[in-house]
């Protein structure tokens, strides 16, 4: 909200409180805010849908044409601290994954590994299905790195060598800013 002298306050949440912030309307090149999305009555057949009818045209991936073809799947799903609706995903898709006896791997980054109430969280009743096939990933162990090369900038890169080894690839995981590092 902007007073007359020209400042605008905005309301910040954190934690469990908020806090005002002042700014000068002349310092603010403008105010970004979230569409607003309203939900899936059905967020299954959702899914189900968009796989079946991809945005983006014809560049977009035929998910049924991915499925068919040969090579191993490695799925890389995200750990319990992204909101990522994995599980509903699995809802839409688990049986095709199961029937080509799909791997998963979840990217922890340096995060720890899943808690049981996380694997359930993640994976929801195709946890059961799934367990004997889940690997998490943990850049700490070098025997789960591949090394492959070094950057333009000398950074050496690594990567979890189920990724590097699998035939295909599968990610179910979201877009969102870091909470400190940004997009």
């Amino acid at each position: 909200m902007t007073d007359k002298t020209g400042i605008l306050t905005v309301q910040v949440p954190y934690r469990q409180a908020d806090f005002a912030v002042q700014v000068a309307r002349s310092r603010i090149a403008g105010i970004i805010e979230p569409n607003d999305v309203p939900s899936a009555d059905d967020p299954v057949g959702a899914v189900a849908q968009a796989l079946k009818h991809p945005a983006g045209g014809p560049q977009a991936c035929d998910y049924a044409t991915f499925m068919a073809q040969p090579g191993t799947l490695l799925v890389i799903v995200n750990d319990g601290t992204r909101p990522t609706p994995t599980k509903t995903v699995l809802q839409a898709i688990g049986a095709d994954l199961e029937a080509c006896q799909a791997e998963f791997i979840i990217a922890t980054g340096v995060h720890r590994g899943p808690t049981p109430e996380e694997y359930r969280f993640i994976f929801g009743d195709f946890y059961e299905v799934f367990k004997d096939r889940i690997h998490v990933h943990d850049a700490r162990q070098s025997e789960q790195m591949r090394y492959l090369g070094t950057t333009s900038g000398g950074t050496r890169l690594l990567l979890n060598r189920r990724v590097v080894e699998a035939g295909k690839l599968l990610v179910i995981g979201s877009v969102e800013p870091h909470y400190f590092a940004g997009y």
